[in-house]
C-alpha cells in the first residue's frame, strides 16, 4: 500500500532511521573506547557517581526547603553546595550521554541522508566534538587553578571544588 501524500516524508524518514547504518571510523572509534571503558569498569563507576550526586542533590535541596520553610531560617551553605552538585551532575550526566550516544542533537536533516552519508556525518560530528572538548581542557584547567585560591563564602570550600570537574569532563 502506498503511503498517503502528506505522510510520504514521515514514511521516508521512518524507513531511513530504521535502516542499519554501516560502521564507519567514528563508530569504530566509539566502540573501541566503550570496550576499554567497560574493561576498566569506568562506566559502572560513572553510573554510581551519578546516583550519588542525585541523592546528594536531593538531600541538600531538601535541607534548603526545611531550613527556609519549616525553620524560617535558611541554611546558608546549602545554596553553594546545591550549585556545586548541579555542576558536577551536569558534567557526569553529559559524559554518560555522550558515551551512550544519547547526547541531544538535531537529527532532522541527517535522517534525510543515505545511511552511508549519515554515518560519515555522524563520524565527522564525533571528531568535531572531540576536538572541541580537547580544546577546552587547558582553559578549564586554568579556571580551576585560578579559582583554587578563592573560598566560597558560606561553605568555605575552595572555588576549585566547582570548576575542578571541568578539565576531567
Amino acid at each position: 500500500r502506498q503511503p498517503e501524500p502528506q505522510n510520504r516524508l514521515a514514511h521516508a524518514l521512518a524507513q531511513r532511521s530504521a535502516e542499519p547504518a554501516p560502521q564507519g571510523h567514528g563508530e569504530a572509534l566509539l566502540r573501541a573506547v566503550q570496550h576499554v571503558v567497560r574493561q576498566l569498569r569506568l562506566e559502572r563507576l560513572l553510573h554510581w557517581s551519578i546516583a550519588f550526586l542525585v541523592l546528594a542533590q536531593a538531600a541538600v535541596v531538601g535541607l534548603q526547603v526545611v531550613g527556609r520553610h519549616l525553620l524560617r531560617h535558611p541554611i546558608p551553605w546549602t545554596e553553594e553546595i546545591a550549585r556545586l552538585l548541579l555542576v558536577w551532575l551536569m558534567c557526569a550526566g553529559g559524559i554518560a550521554a555522550l558515551f551512550r550516544g544519547q547526547h541531544p542533537r538535531v537529527t532532522a536533516l541527517i535522517r534525510l541522508l543515505r545511511p552511508d552519508r549519515r554515518q560519515a556525518v555522524d563520524g565527522g560530528l564525533r571528531i568535531v566534538l572531540l576536538v572541541f572538548f580537547v580544546g577546552l581542557i587547558v582553559p578549564a584547567w586554568r579556571l580551576t587553578v585560578t579559582s583554587a585560591g578563592e573560598r566560597l563564602p558560606a561553605s568555605g570550600l575552595s572555588g576549585a571544588a566547582i570548576s575542578g570537574v571541568l578539565p576531567v569532563a
